[in-house]
């Protein structure tokens, strides 16, 4: 006992010196490798006592232990920090308070004494006897094969895919990666070296969009970069409870503050306020926070996560490295695990809470510390991602009802169970889009030829149809939707691989993966296993919601298209169940199970390969209009307000870099937006000026926008190039020589 408090007490004592240094740094020094250093070292510390924690309400593997507890201190800052965004604003010395409350309670409630031991696993003989340093080997080589090939296609011009630039012959390292990794699991590696290989792996396949992409991908990106900067600066996000008038809004009859109810105030804060504090404590540019944090997070904690929920469902620990690895397969993964979004980041976030709830309804006994966990879940969430909130609430009750009806003794009971089970299903089933048209972002369709017998049976073969081929379930802007539960789109390859030009390879691999989800669903009514039945509850019932959202309402569908991480999700532990069917539980008298597993990899591994080459198809912006973007903020910084008025005529992409770099005070380019940031004067106005430039126009920009003056940024691609002589003459008339910044051309116009 005496040992075990010198060591808490050593602990406290240097982590709270930890704490002092990042808070001297930060404040006076600004030394980048110190600030980042001590970051992780103060992770490390803390996380091994929550690790600990978390081991005494839940079964954890010894190896993976302190990354879950690294995992639930970095959730636990983005709440702390949260809280204080969502109710006022961001006060950096209660960072260090929070840290500092988080680093005592886990060394309060740790205990070794306390943990939970994981029971054994079953034996589990390995199908290739195979030599696994050769194996390790050639997978670290095909991995800085991949990265180098990725380094190559790096480039700071417009790009509308990765694939335009990288080699072919990414995607068959990329192949060999997968299948290499699918064969060490099955090996006589130890579980700690495979899940090191996985994360390496994952790092690997991720780091595709951050490699190719100097300035990173996506448009979302900048408006957060945009407002975590405007935070950083001790601003007050609006709505807010405290520091300006309250608004109220009527919900159910009830007045309430609005900001309860703003979606984007209480869905991005916790991923606003742990990058935020990451930037300030490591002294690390918000811009390079973001361009990191979620890519290192999800490949790390994603297949951590993974593994463990795999455990506690299928008890064996190989089983669950082949979940950890093949969470790759899926496009949504691929993208999301590249990026810093909140849906992304919310999910991860979710991904705790959903292995509590598994936890809960698989444990045979009751633990106050579990039920606490819980119940801390509902506030984390709240200010996570609301959507993930919602399928957390509708978890719990089912994992509640399960436990219930295992327990239940008299028929009768059960019956009203599962009478209960089944209009849960059905409200389920319309839960979403009813979400999506109470918040204004779809409505039904009010036309009864679409509500008769025969075109709700086309609808229902149509859109069955599209699931089997991974075709896209809901209608596309421009191609730019990753709504797709597989593949991204199945009509084109985005590679100039002549492999993948041989057939359109989704038509043959979704059915191949939905037949080996359906070995699945087999396994889980033949073993009764609660986990993969409750998998298979709400897979089809999400799916039939998206159906709803799109055939039969109109709109932007954000809660039911939004479900497609869940969705991928629940398909993977079908596809991990029907591969434990199909090599573990069942006999197979007709091939060896070393043939089977060969067999199943390759499809793994092509099927993955060909996800990868199927996307993303998207515009970005590029290091030019990154760069004229900085360039315009510092010209109008000196006079810029946070209340002012700006006018900014430009294309979508560079506004989005225009308000990262004002840090959120030019927002759209000052002009009006609408819904879902539609803003159709100022594309009409910069067509026009890309067309024929005119002064009217300008003129109409700052009546639009109430300001004083008005800056015109384009480039030539967005010029017509059968008149763009003409057009730049023009331009160079009106408004006289552009400043010129790569390949954007910059006009400043003032009355």
């Amino acid at each position: 006992m005496k040992s075990e408090f010198k060591k808490k007490l050593i602990t406290l004592l240097v982590s709270l010196l930890v704490i002092f240094a990042l808070f001297i740094n930060a404040r006076f020094y600004h030394y980048q490798i110190i600030g980042v250093a001590l970051f992780l070292f103060y992770l490390f510390l803390t996380g091994r006592e929550w690790g600990i924690i978390f081991s005494q309400i839940s079964v954890v593997n010894k190896k993976i232990r302190i990354l879950v507890g690294i995992f639930v201190v970095l959730v636990l800052i983005s709440f702390l920090t949260a809280l204080p965004i969502f109710l006022y604003k961001l006060n950096f010395n209660w960072i260090i308070y929070g840290l500092i409350f988080i680093l005592i309670i886990g060394l309060a409630l740790s205990n070794q004494k306390k943990i939970l031991e994981a029971p054994e696993d079953a034996k589990e003989e390995p199908f290739f006897k195979i030599k696994t340093f050769w194996l390790i080997l050639s997978i670290i080589i095909f991995s800085c094969l991949t990265i180098f090939l990725f380094f190559r296609g790096r480039s700071d011009s417009y790009l509308l895919s990765p694939w335009t630039r990288v080699s072919p012959l990414v995607f068959y390292f990329i192949g060999f990666l997968i299948f290499l990794s699918l064969i060490l699991i099955f090996s006589r590696a130890r579980i700690k070296t495979t899940l090191f290989i996985i994360i390496l792996v994952s790092l690997v396949v991720h780091s595709y969009l951050l490699i190719v992409y100097p300035v990173g991908f996506g448009g979302d990106r900048w408006r957060h970069i945009g407002a975590e900067k405007w935070l950083m600066e001790g601003n007050i996000y609006s709505p807010s409870l405290w520091g300006e008038p309250t608004e109220t809004v009527n919900f159910l009859g009830i007045k309430l503050p609005k900001v309860f109810l703003v979606g984007n105030k209480n869905s991005y804060a916790n991923m606003w306020g742990l990058t935020a504090t990451a930037s300030w404590l490591t002294s690390v540019d918000v811009f390079w926070v973001d361009y990191f944090l979620g890519f290192l997070m999800w490949s790390i904690f994603v297949p951590i996560l993974t593994f463990l929920i795999s455990a506690l469902i299928f008890k064996k620990q190989r089983i669950s490295c082949l979940a950890a690895l093949l969470s790759l397969m899926f496009f949504p993964f691929q993208v999301y695990g590249a990026i810093t979004v909140p849906n992304a980041f919310g999910f991860m976030v979710f991904l705790l809470a959903f292995f509590l709830v598994l936890f809960y309804l698989g444990g045979p006994r009751k633990s106050i510390g579990l039920i606490v966990a819980l119940i801390l879940c509902f506030p984390v969430l709240y200010l996570n991602y609301i959507l993930y909130l919602v399928l957390f609430v509708i978890l719990l009750v089912f994992a509640i009802l399960f436990k219930i009806y295992s327990h239940s003794i008299h028929k009768k009971e059960k019956w009203i169970i599962v009478f209960v089970l089944f209009c849960l299903f059905l409200n389920l089933i319309f839960l979403f889009p009813f979400l999506d048209t109470v918040n204004n972002y779809s409505h039904f369709i009010f036309d009864k030829p679409i509500y008769s017998l025969a075109n709700l049976r086309s609808q229902l073969v149509n859109f069955g149809k599209n699931l089997i081929i991974s075709s896209s379930i809901f209608p596309r802007v421009a191609n730019m939707e990753q709504d797709n539960w597989l593949f991204m789109q199945n009509n084109e390859t985005l590679s100039r691989s002549i492999l993948f030009k041989i057939t359109r390879w989704p038509y043959l691999l979704t059915p191949a993966i939905l037949l080996i989800a359906l070995f699945g669903f087999i396994y889980a009514i033949k073993f009764k296993n609660k986990f993969l039945i409750l998998a298979s509850i709400f897979l089809p019932a999400l799916l039939l919601g998206q159906f709803i959202g799109s055939h039969f309402m109109n709109g932007n569908h954000i809660f039911t298209k939004r479900l497609i991480l869940i969705i991928s999700y629940l398909f993977l532990f079908l596809i991990v169940g029907g591969v434990n069917q199909l090599l573990v539980e069942k006999k197979n008298q007709f091939f060896s199970k070393k043939f089977l597993a060969a067999c199943l990899f390759l499809i793994f591994s092509f099927t993955t390969t060909t996800v990868y080459a199927s996307g993303p198809k998207m515009q970005m912006v590029s290091k030019g209009e990154l760069e004229a973007a900085d360039y315009l903020w510092q010209k109008i910084k000196p006079h810029a307000s946070p209340n002012g008025n700006y006018c900014v005529i430009a294309n979508t992409w560079p506004l989005l870099a225009i308000e990262a770099a004002s840090s959120k005070y030019i927002v759209a380019g000052g002009f009006p937006v609408y819904f879902e940031y539609s803003q159709p004067e100022r594309v009409q106005i910069f067509n026009n000026m890309n067309k024929a430039p005119s002064i009217k126009y300008l003129k109409k920009a700052m009546e639009l926008t109430n300001a004083k003056d008005c800056y015109f940024m384009t480039e030539e691609r967005w010029i017509d190039v059968r008149y763009r002589q003409d057009i730049l003459k023009r331009l160079y008339e009106l408004l006289g020589e552009p400043e010129r910044i790569n390949a954007v051309l910059l006009w400043h116009y003032t009355h």
